[in-house]
């Protein structure tokens, strides 16, 4: 194997690593949000009332977190590896894997259009 990708492939498990210990503290974050939601919102609320604006400074930080991923992925050559970790990447925030956070939907619609038009180019 060659030296400087013996160093790539642990730069980028690194970041995945990272990236992984940020998503868990994320999800964390937003089960919180949507108990506070629940707290102060009666069932009838919660299912007829507008989803609220999304949180900006989530979506940031979720928005951060799939940049790093997707630096990692354009260093990658074309190929199968690639694919499949753009396939992971996309089913990490699809809003149906994450529907046990209702109240939040509205914040992985807007991180999974994101994902999916600046992923669609590196798909081959």
């Amino acid at each position: 194997m060659h030296p400087g990708l013996g160093l790539l492939y642990l730069t980028f498990w690194g970041a995945v690593a990272a990236g992984a210990i940020f998503f868990l503290h994320s999800i964390d974050e937003l089960r919180r949000q949507e108990e506070a939601h629940r707290s102060y919102a009666s069932a009838s609320e919660r299912y007829e009332s507008e989803p609220p604006a999304p949180d900006a400074e989530l979506v940031r930080r979720l928005l951060d977190e799939v940049e790093t991923v997707l630096r990692e992925l354009r260093r990658m050559p074309p190929g199968p590896e690639r694919n499949r970790r753009i396939r992971l990447l996309r089913s990490r925030y699809h809003p149906d894997r994450n529907a046990h956070m209702a109240s939040l939907r509205h914040v992985f619609d807007e991180v999974a259009r994101v994902i999916n038009s600046r992923t669609d180019s590196l798909l081959v």
